[in-house]
């Protein structure tokens, strides 16, 4: 067939969605050259999210749980890039690339969009400008990084209420994230007190899982 008569599968975001899309894809259309697959993601490489938390608790390394996205495109073309706009009228999608900013503009037939969610702070900016996300490898590492942080200034308090300030964590979420995230953290800080930070008494660290859900938290098991 001719190049432009090729029908061409365009997928955004390279989560679990969309990096099962193109695998399904794949198995379907092999060896296939009428159809044209294109994948388009921010980062270059896939992220194993449910195992974020052992990233902030320093159980396993980054690249344990972060695979190459090239990796899973055989001879689909591969756009490491942020998706600026998406026009659906005239089937075309603008993607931004982080290093010089330039735009280009990719057409398509068919359009996937599995881009993700966003963090609902349901209006509190004060809870968005002060609080921690846990999405992305950077956010696991930033948490880790102010836990020791807060200890190592909690372990040079003498003032046991201010001491058990700086060691209360709280975690919003009652789902399989947020009660992975604060049973890691627990471990990770607890652990670290009673081997490290001798000055720091085991009843003075607090945490605390706040949930939405009426049932209790894990709605999802």
């Amino acid at each position: 067939m001719e190049p432009d008569s090729q029908k061409r599968i365009l997928i955004l975001g390279g989560g679990f969605a969309g990096i099962s899309v193109l695998q399904q894809l794949q198995k379907i259309f092999k060896n296939n050259k009428s159809v044209k697959i294109r994948l388009v993601n921010e980062d270059n490489f896939f992220l194993f999210t449910p195992m974020l938390p052992e990233i902030a608790s320093g159980i396993i390394h980054p690249s344990d749980i972060s695979i190459p996205l090239r990796t899973f495109c055989k001879n689909e073309k591969f756009y490491q890039a942020k998706v600026s706009a998406i026009d659906m009228k005239n089937k075309l999608v603008a993607i931004t690339r982080a290093f010089d900013g330039k735009v280009k503009v990719l057409d398509y037939d068919y359009l996937v969009i599995a881009l993700g969610s966003t963090t609902n702070y349901f209006g509190n900016k004060r809870i968005e400008k002060n609080s921690f996300t846990m999405k992305t490898i950077q956010d696991a590492i930033a948490i880790k990084s102010h836990m020791i942080h807060m200890m190592e200034i909690a372990d040079q308090e003498d003032d046991m209420a201010v001491q058990e300030r700086l060691m209360t964590l709280v975690v919003v979420g009652g789902g399989f994230a947020g009660v992975e995230t604060i049973g890691e953290l627990n471990d990770f800080v607890k652990e670290s007190a009673r081997h490290f930070y001798r000055n720091i008494p085991q009843c003075n660290i607090k945490m605390v899982l706040v949930s939405a859900a009426k049932d209790g938290i894990l709605p999802e098991a």
